[in-house]
Protein backbone atom coordinates (compact mmCIF):
# COMPACT_ATOMS: atom_id res chain seq x y z
CA UNK A 1 0.00 0.00 0.00
CA UNK A 2 1.39 3.37 -1.04
CA UNK A 3 1.57 6.06 1.59
CA UNK A 4 1.58 9.74 0.66
CA UNK A 5 4.87 11.50 1.09
CA UNK A 6 5.28 14.08 3.83
CA UNK A 7 5.22 16.91 1.30
CA UNK A 8 1.97 15.69 -0.24
CA UNK A 9 0.44 15.27 3.22
CA UNK A 10 1.51 18.80 4.15
CA UNK A 11 -0.11 20.18 1.00
CA UNK A 12 -3.35 18.34 1.82
CA UNK A 13 -3.34 19.69 5.38
CA UNK A 14 -2.65 23.22 4.16
CA UNK A 15 -5.45 22.95 1.62
CA UNK A 16 -7.88 21.68 4.25
CA UNK A 17 -6.89 24.54 6.56
CA UNK A 18 -7.53 27.09 3.80
CA UNK A 19 -10.93 25.58 3.04
CA UNK A 20 -11.92 25.59 6.71
CA UNK A 21 -10.65 29.14 7.30
CA UNK A 22 -12.70 30.33 4.33
CA UNK A 23 -15.87 28.80 5.76
CA UNK A 24 -15.62 29.30 9.53
CA UNK A 25 -16.11 32.63 11.29
CA UNK A 26 -13.89 34.28 13.87
CA UNK A 27 -15.91 36.24 16.46
CA UNK A 28 -14.66 39.37 18.22
CA UNK A 29 -16.17 41.57 20.91
CA UNK A 30 -15.01 44.99 22.06
CA UNK A 31 -16.41 46.68 25.18
CA UNK A 32 -15.86 50.36 25.98
CA UNK A 33 -16.92 51.19 29.52
CA UNK A 34 -16.96 54.23 31.78
CA UNK A 35 -19.12 56.08 34.24
CA UNK A 36 -19.27 57.58 37.72
CA UNK A 37 -19.04 56.49 41.34
CA UNK A 38 -20.76 58.43 44.14
CA UNK A 39 -20.60 57.62 47.83
CA UNK A 40 -20.89 58.86 51.41
CA UNK A 41 -20.31 57.19 54.77
CA UNK A 42 -23.41 54.98 54.41
CA UNK A 43 -23.73 53.90 50.78
CA UNK A 44 -22.07 53.89 47.37
CA UNK A 45 -23.45 53.98 43.84
CA UNK A 46 -21.47 53.01 40.74
CA UNK A 47 -22.92 53.72 37.29
CA UNK A 48 -21.01 52.00 34.47
CA UNK A 49 -22.14 52.55 30.89
CA UNK A 50 -21.01 49.89 28.40
CA UNK A 51 -20.84 50.06 24.62
CA UNK A 52 -20.49 46.49 23.33
CA UNK A 53 -19.61 45.98 19.66
CA UNK A 54 -19.22 42.71 17.80
CA UNK A 55 -17.52 41.70 14.57
CA UNK A 56 -17.44 38.37 12.78
CA UNK A 57 -15.24 37.58 9.80
CA UNK A 58 -14.02 34.46 8.05
CA UNK A 59 -10.79 33.20 9.61
CA UNK A 60 -9.03 33.65 6.28
CA UNK A 61 -9.71 37.40 6.51
CA UNK A 62 -8.91 37.76 10.22
CA UNK A 63 -5.21 38.70 9.74
CA UNK A 64 -6.23 41.55 7.40
CA UNK A 65 -8.78 42.78 9.93
CA UNK A 66 -6.19 42.82 12.73
CA UNK A 67 -3.68 44.60 10.47
CA UNK A 68 -6.29 47.24 9.66
CA UNK A 69 -7.02 47.81 13.35
CA UNK A 70 -3.31 48.25 14.07
CA UNK A 71 -3.20 50.91 11.33
CA UNK A 72 -6.20 52.68 12.85
CA UNK A 73 -8.92 51.46 10.50
CA UNK A 74 -12.30 51.29 12.25
CA UNK A 75 -14.66 48.63 10.96
CA UNK A 76 -18.40 49.18 11.49
CA UNK A 77 -19.75 46.58 13.93
CA UNK A 78 -21.95 43.73 12.79
CA UNK A 79 -23.79 43.89 16.12
CA UNK A 80 -23.80 46.36 18.99
CA UNK A 81 -25.67 47.04 22.18
CA UNK A 82 -25.65 49.66 24.89
CA UNK A 83 -26.26 49.00 28.54
CA UNK A 84 -25.64 50.47 31.97
CA UNK A 85 -24.82 48.55 35.14
CA UNK A 86 -25.84 50.24 38.39
CA UNK A 87 -24.41 48.90 41.65
CA UNK A 88 -25.66 50.06 45.03
CA UNK A 89 -23.49 48.98 47.95
CA UNK A 90 -24.04 49.36 51.70
CA UNK A 91 -22.45 47.67 54.74
CA UNK A 92 -25.27 45.08 54.46
CA UNK A 93 -24.36 44.05 50.90
CA UNK A 94 -24.81 45.06 47.27
CA UNK A 95 -27.50 44.98 44.61
CA UNK A 96 -27.03 45.27 40.87
CA UNK A 97 -29.30 46.40 38.06
CA UNK A 98 -28.68 46.26 34.30
CA UNK A 99 -30.42 48.73 32.02
CA UNK A 100 -30.63 48.12 28.28
CA UNK A 101 -30.16 51.34 26.30
CA UNK A 102 -32.23 50.97 23.15
CA UNK A 103 -31.21 54.33 21.69
CA UNK A 104 -27.68 53.86 20.31
CA UNK A 105 -27.08 57.44 19.13
CA UNK A 106 -23.99 59.10 20.66
CA UNK A 107 -24.84 61.09 23.77
CA UNK A 108 -28.29 59.56 24.22
CA UNK A 109 -27.48 57.59 27.39
CA UNK A 110 -27.34 58.76 31.01
CA UNK A 111 -24.53 61.22 31.81
CA UNK A 112 -23.69 64.16 34.12
CA UNK A 113 -24.65 61.94 37.06
CA UNK A 114 -24.65 63.84 40.35
CA UNK A 115 -26.21 63.90 43.81
CA UNK A 116 -28.55 66.75 44.63
CA UNK A 117 -31.47 67.30 47.00
CA UNK A 118 -31.36 63.73 48.31
CA UNK A 119 -31.49 62.08 44.90
CA UNK A 120 -29.11 61.02 42.15
CA UNK A 121 -29.82 62.96 38.99
CA UNK A 122 -28.66 62.52 35.41
CA UNK A 123 -29.07 63.91 31.94
CA UNK A 124 -30.75 61.15 29.95
CA UNK A 125 -31.62 62.54 26.48
CA UNK A 126 -33.28 59.30 25.30
CA UNK A 127 -35.72 59.62 28.21
CA UNK A 128 -36.33 63.32 27.77
CA UNK A 129 -33.44 65.00 29.59
CA UNK A 130 -33.34 65.52 33.35
CA UNK A 131 -34.04 62.25 35.25
CA UNK A 132 -33.43 60.76 38.68
CA UNK A 133 -32.48 57.25 39.80
CA UNK A 134 -35.54 55.52 41.29
CA UNK A 135 -33.81 52.41 42.68
CA UNK A 136 -34.00 50.20 39.60
CA UNK A 137 -34.66 52.62 36.74
CA UNK A 138 -34.41 56.28 35.76
CA UNK A 139 -37.53 58.39 36.26
CA UNK A 140 -38.13 61.52 34.21
CA UNK A 141 -38.22 64.78 36.14
CA UNK A 142 -41.58 66.46 36.61
CA UNK A 143 -42.30 69.89 35.09
CA UNK A 144 -42.00 71.40 38.59
CA UNK A 145 -38.55 69.83 39.07
CA UNK A 146 -37.42 71.03 35.66
CA UNK A 147 -38.52 74.55 36.51
CA UNK A 148 -36.88 74.46 39.95
CA UNK A 149 -33.55 73.17 38.66
CA UNK A 150 -33.62 75.24 35.50
CA UNK A 151 -32.64 72.26 33.33
CA UNK A 152 -29.20 70.68 33.52
CA UNK A 153 -27.07 73.75 32.81
CA UNK A 154 -25.76 74.02 36.38
CA UNK A 155 -24.82 70.32 36.64
CA UNK A 156 -21.14 71.25 36.67
CA UNK A 157 -18.72 68.29 36.36
CA UNK A 158 -17.25 68.99 39.78
CA UNK A 159 -20.52 69.53 41.63
CA UNK A 160 -21.55 67.10 44.36
CA UNK A 161 -23.90 67.38 47.32
CA UNK A 162 -22.23 68.09 50.67
CA UNK A 163 -21.15 64.88 52.41
CA UNK A 164 -20.77 62.97 49.14
CA UNK A 165 -17.73 62.15 47.02
CA UNK A 166 -17.50 61.48 43.29
CA UNK A 167 -14.95 59.81 41.00
CA UNK A 168 -14.86 58.93 37.31
CA UNK A 169 -14.83 55.24 36.34
CA UNK A 170 -12.93 54.17 33.25
CA UNK A 171 -9.95 56.53 33.24
CA UNK A 172 -7.50 54.12 34.87
CA UNK A 173 -6.27 53.51 38.39
CA UNK A 174 -8.56 52.64 41.27
CA UNK A 175 -9.93 54.01 44.50
CA UNK A 176 -11.61 53.00 47.75
CA UNK A 177 -15.02 54.15 48.99
CA UNK A 178 -15.18 53.96 52.79
CA UNK A 179 -18.61 53.19 54.21
CA UNK A 180 -19.72 52.83 57.80
CA UNK A 181 -19.43 49.60 59.73
CA UNK A 182 -15.79 48.93 58.77
CA UNK A 183 -16.86 48.40 55.14
CA UNK A 184 -14.87 49.54 52.10
CA UNK A 185 -15.93 49.31 48.48
CA UNK A 186 -12.84 48.99 46.28
CA UNK A 187 -12.99 49.80 42.58
CA UNK A 188 -10.13 48.52 40.42
CA UNK A 189 -10.00 50.37 37.12
CA UNK A 190 -7.84 49.25 34.21
CA UNK A 191 -8.72 52.23 32.04
CA UNK A 192 -10.42 52.33 28.64
CA UNK A 193 -9.18 48.89 27.53
CA UNK A 194 -8.44 47.27 30.88
CA UNK A 195 -10.63 45.33 33.31
CA UNK A 196 -12.96 46.89 35.86
CA UNK A 197 -13.91 45.15 39.09
CA UNK A 198 -15.65 46.08 42.32
CA UNK A 199 -15.12 44.37 45.68
CA UNK A 200 -16.62 44.83 49.12
CA UNK A 201 -14.12 44.46 51.94
CA UNK A 202 -15.21 44.03 55.56
CA UNK A 203 -12.65 44.21 58.30
CA UNK A 204 -11.30 40.74 59.14
CA UNK A 205 -13.03 39.06 56.16
CA UNK A 206 -12.01 38.12 52.63
CA UNK A 207 -13.18 40.59 49.96
CA UNK A 208 -16.36 39.80 48.02
CA UNK A 209 -16.38 40.60 44.31
CA UNK A 210 -19.70 42.11 43.23
CA UNK A 211 -18.85 43.16 39.66
CA UNK A 212 -16.24 42.18 37.08
CA UNK A 213 -15.68 43.22 33.49
CA UNK A 214 -12.58 41.19 32.70
CA UNK A 215 -12.49 40.96 28.93
CA UNK A 216 -12.68 44.33 27.20
CA UNK A 217 -11.84 43.17 23.68
CA UNK A 218 -10.66 40.15 21.73
CA UNK A 219 -11.67 36.82 20.24
CA UNK A 220 -14.59 34.94 21.78
CA UNK A 221 -16.43 31.71 21.07
CA UNK A 222 -19.46 31.69 18.82
CA UNK A 223 -21.60 30.72 21.82
CA UNK A 224 -20.52 33.72 23.84
CA UNK A 225 -20.99 36.03 20.86
CA UNK A 226 -24.53 34.82 20.26
CA UNK A 227 -25.34 35.09 23.98
CA UNK A 228 -24.01 38.66 24.14
CA UNK A 229 -26.19 39.94 21.33
CA UNK A 230 -29.14 37.60 21.78
CA UNK A 231 -32.55 39.21 21.40
CA UNK A 232 -31.35 42.37 19.66
CA UNK A 233 -32.73 41.51 16.23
Amino acid sequence: MLRPSKSVLAIWILGLAIVLSAGINAYMIRVDAGGDALWNSREAYVFIGMDTRGLHVKWIGYPLLVAGQVLGKIEPPDDDRGSMVVIHATPAGAEQHVLELADRRPGSGPSMITRMEGRIWANFPALGGLCWWAGDHFERATPDELQRFGGIEHFAPGYIESGWSKRIVGDGGGFDMALGGDTTVSLNDGGLRGPISIEIQKKGQAPTKVFSLDSRSGLVSRGRYVQTFQGLK
